[in-house]
């Protein structure tokens, strides 16, 4: 792995271990707290929803909040548990909007992850009510463990952390992300990077900013995790776009950034995205170095 901009170095084996063990707790939540609804008499949205929500995938969303929390768990001990809740309901409304993503109204993609899209094994009406029930189950988790939470410090914290969430889900964020890429027409790159941080960015912010906000992080921590949240929700959407234009499946001319402005101009952004999230990151000194290798993690693709 690449070293950090302090010098530090994490080894690809000591990273890969702590990545997966951290993604490990991460599977762990989403698996045990997925209801079944057999006693409600309606079995199969559950099996929806399982099959969306574990259906893999990296859960940087996750493994982003529990490194926030690792890396300012020494300011405020009490919060760390409060953490996993925070990034398994991220993961959850991320596993919704997969599954909107992949509806014919939207993307219309029949695959993901190399499996049948939800809807295409258990029927646009059921895949519609399993996103809808995902994204409800994020916040019931939420509300719930907030009332649980002493003191009543902590607990407000919680609360307001909750809030970002929703506001990064909702039409201030990925939603009205989602809103203009339907009925985007336009070619220009301030306009496109406008979507892509309400539609892929402001969820990443949330996965960064929500455990630094229950964490009770400083203005100074705050606006250093803000930057570097941008920077690499930035990263991933452009190497999104590149791992799209050199695979198999097409492009779309009008709102991906490889086809846009060519690959290599693509590529001159992503570096440019990596090196500012891993720049903003310097008040932490060594401590913040796994969240700069998943910068470059996330810049150098599948």
């Amino acid at each position: 792995m690449t070293a950090g901009a302090d010098g530090a170095r994490l080894s690809g084996h000591s990273f890969n271990g702590r990545y997966e063990a951290l993604k490990g707790e991460v599977d762990a939540y989403l698996s045990g707290n997925l209801p079944s609804f057999e006693a409600e008499g309606h079995k199969l949205l559950g099996e929806a929803m399982r099959y969306s929500a574990l259906a893999g995938g990296k859960r940087i969303r996750g493994v982003l909040a529990l490194a926030v929390r690792d890396l300012l768990a020494e300011d405020c001990l009490a919060a760390r548990g409060a953490i996993i809740h925070i990034a398994g309901a991220i993961e959850y409304i991320h596993a919704y909007s997969l599954i909107h993503d992949d509806m014919p109204c939207m993307d219309d993609d029949d695959f993901r992850r190399g499996k049948p899209s939800c809807h295409k094994v258990y029927g646009e009406g059921m895949a519609m009510l399993a996103g809808d029930a995902l994204l409800n189950l994020a916040f019931e988790i939420l509300l719930d463990k907030a009332c649980e939470l002493a003191p009543q410090a902590l607990s407000a914290r919680f609360v307001s952390a909750s809030a970002l969430i929703a506001r990064a889900a909702g039409a201030c964020g990925m939603a009205g992300g989602q809103a203009i890429d339907l009925g985007a027409t336009f070619t220009d790159e301030a306009r496109l990077d406008h979507m892509h941080r309400l539609k892929t960015g402001r969820l990443f912010g949330a996965a960064v900013l929500a455990p630094a906000v229950c964490m009770g992080a400083g203005e100074d921590e705050y606006s250093a995790l803000r930057s570097y949240s941008e920077a690499i929700g930035q990263a991933f959407q452009v190497r999104d776009d590149l791992s799209d234009a050199e695979g198999e499946e097409g492009t779309d001319d009008r709102l991906n950034y490889a086809a846009m402005f060519g690959a290599d101009r693509a590529r001159e952004k992503l570096a440019a995205a990596c090196d500012e999230a891993v720049g903003s990151l310097g008040r932490f000194s060594g401590r913040a170095d796994f969240l700069r290798q998943i910068a470059h993690f996330i810049a150098e693709g599948p």
